[in-house]
């Protein structure tokens, strides 16, 4: 045994021939064969037979349940966002029964807005008695009303009558008086309506008694103490201010059109 010399470990990296002791020059130059030739026959193997594997092809039950558990996310996500997930629970729930309904706590609900109906679809109006009193029979859908005085959608696209969504969202049993409440008197827990409506009858007013007094009416809109705002403005909040804006555009050009208009008034109107 003696050392590798200098001229045999020629072309072979340092490290790899220190402290090293081969018997031979011909061990050396088998060494270095080794070190030249490629990867063991196995390995070269185990990678064509992983490249070879088949790929998987799209088929049309694959594609039929990514849409299924992408649907379901979604539908899942639309309920976390719209706080909806009790709506689930809800379809497996035991009605009470009519024995058990006699005893009901009263709950009375003033208006027809976004938080009067939205108090609704939570409640389970089979264990409560809801009543709802409102001179708008209808909800009003107010992101869209001012597309209503251009003509883009008409108005009876954006409300929706108030038995219907009672029914729609399972609150059948709603009790609905289309009045506008005129005073409340918390000692006793009553509230004074009255019909407010073109045609009255022999009763035109009435009074409710509750447990449970909501109030949702919303706001009248703000004018800010501007002098003028609530004599020359037009208001964007009812049914009624949509369509006097849209008479009002209309009758614009109507008066614009007339034979022998000035340029003057016509670029006023």
């Amino acid at each position: 045994m003696f050392a590798l010399s200098r001229r045999a470990t020629r072309g072979i990296p340092r490290q790899l021939t220190r402290g090293i002791n081969l018997p031979s020059i011909a061990s050396v130059k088998t060494f270095k064969r080794i070190l030249s030739t490629p990867a063991s026959s196995s390995s070269s193997s185990d990678s064509s037979s992983s490249q070879q594997k088949p790929k998987k092809k799209w088929t049309l039950w694959r594609g039929a349940k990514y849409l299924f558990v992408a649907g379901l996310g979604i539908y899942l996500f639309d309920l976390y966002v719209n706080d909806d997930l009790d709506s689930i629970t809800d379809r497996f729930r035991t009605k009470v029964s009519e024995a058990e309904r006699k005893n009901r706590p009263r709950i009375v609900i003033l208006g027809t807005g976004w938080g009067a109906l939205n108090l609704v679809r939570k409640l389970h109006t089979d264990e409560m008695q809801v009543t709802i009193v409102s001179p708008r029979n209808y909800f009003l859908f107010t992101p869209m009303l001012t597309n209503t005085t251009t003509g883009t959608i008409e108005l009876r696209s954006i409300i929706e009558p108030i038995r219907k969504y009672c029914h729609r969202s399972d609150a059948d049993e709603v009790t609905f008086y289309e009045a506008e409440c005129t005073s409340i008197d918390p000692v006793t827990k009553t509230v004074r309506c009255q019909d407010t409506s073109p045609i009255k009858g022999t009763v035109s007013e009435f009074s409710l008694e509750y447990d449970h007094l909501v109030i949702a009416v919303g706001a009248e809109s703000a004018t800010f103490n501007i002098p003028g705002v609530r004599e020359n403005a037009c208001f964007m909040k009812e049914m009624e201010d949509a369509r006097i804006l849209r008479d009002r555009i209309l009758d614009c050009f109507e008066t614009a059109s007339y034979p022998g208009q000035p340029e003057e008034e016509i670029d006023r109107l």
